[in-house]
């Protein structure tokens, strides 16, 4: 009787990826590979890892299908998104919702109905809930990917979530005499932030992320190419969301008193740089919520003055440049 062949395997490192690997042969003569780490891993983890699968294929120990829990460590360290605002919000995900409730669960008995009937009881918007079937079926996805399961159609894709477009709470709207008002209450910068907010329509993390370099006087245009999230400074959430708005006198006139009394006005400093972390980077957005709850317009972030432009506009019959005119003559 012929002795089966003891299998040791190599790890083997593919420096495109910097990932580490364990190879192996199977008895059909195909060869096998499954992660085992990275180049930033550990030495003993990752020949602990080696060691597991090198058992498991000389034993003839069936292959189990990997906890979600041990899967989610798997795709962070591949497939997550190098987005800071993306990766800080899929983890924050994965550790209040997916892993408390899913975590020793195998990735295969995550099925659809009970996906459903749990998302159905989260406190939470539909659009939340919609977030965290859209990250369970990335995991789906994943799984199929590294082959743990076999391929086909993802099961999360028969949930199905209600509401996901409908707000849990309104957004406060503004009319020109109450925006009025609020220019009357604020102070510097935060005077020009609102006017720049109400006029173009930025994001938050777009609008905070402006340099003076993007201002072009002389064409009276306003440059969108960064944002800024939790004073991480990256790329724009959408490629829409890069391009070159224009900008009204009256703006630019606002624009140029505020760089007047600013001390950073060098070309690459920020617009809205804050004096606390000096210049180096912009006000933070908790401050700027802060300062609306003082000027006494609860309920009001940045993106409801984009919906006071467009809605004062329709309802007096102006164009979008005029809101700053007209609220600083009133």
């Amino acid at each position: 009787m012929k002795r089966a062949r003891y299998q040791r395997g190599t790890v083997d490192a593919d420096p495109r990826t910097r990932k580490l690997y364990f190879r192996w042969y199977e008895k059909s003569g195909k060869r096998r590979a499954e992660y085992v780490g990275d180049f930033s891993s550990p030495k003993r983890l990752v020949e602990a890892a080696a060691e597991a699968i090198r058992h498991r294929i000389n034993t003839g120990e069936p292959e189990q299908t990997p906890r979600v829990s041990s899967l989610v460590e798997r795709w962070k360290r591949e497939k997550m998104s190098d987005r800071f605002s993306t990766s800080r919000s899929d983890q924050s995900r994965l550790r209040n919702h997916i892993l408390p409730r899913w975590g020793d669960v195998p990735i295969c008995e995550v099925r659809p109905r009970e996906a459903e009937l749990w998302l159905k009881q989260l406190r939470l918007s539909g659009k939340s809930r919609a977030h965290l079937k859209s990250l369970l079926s990335r995991l789906y996805d994943y799984a199929m990917f590294v082959e743990e399961i076999p391929v086909g159609r993802n099961p999360m894709e028969l949930v199905q979530i209600k509401g996901v477009s409908r707000r849990t709470r309104e957004i406060r709207i503004l009319m020109w005499d109450e925006f009025s008002r609020l220019q009357r209450e604020l102070k510097e910068p935060f005077y020009t932030m609102a006017i720049v907010a109400a006029c173009c329509g930025r994001r938050v993390s777009e609008l905070l992320a402006l340099k003076w370099d993007d201002v072009d006087w002389l064409g009276r245009k306003l440059r969108v190419e960064r944002a800024i999230v939790m004073q991480h400074l990256g790329d724009c959430k959408t490629i829409g969301s890069q391009k070159n708005l224009p900008l009204a006198d009256e703006v630019l006139a606002i624009l140029r008193s505020w760089r007047e009394q600013s001390a950073f006005t060098d070309p690459q400093h920020f617009i809205f740089a804050s004096p606390v972390q000096i210049g180096r980077l912009p006000w933070s957005y908790p401050h700027v919520i802060r300062v609306l709850k003082a000027a006494a317009m609860r309920g009001l972030g940045l993106a409801g003055l984009e919906l006071t432009r467009s809605v004062t506009a329709s309802v007096h019959g102006w164009t979008r440049w005029e809101l700053p005119l007209r609220c600083s003559k009133s």
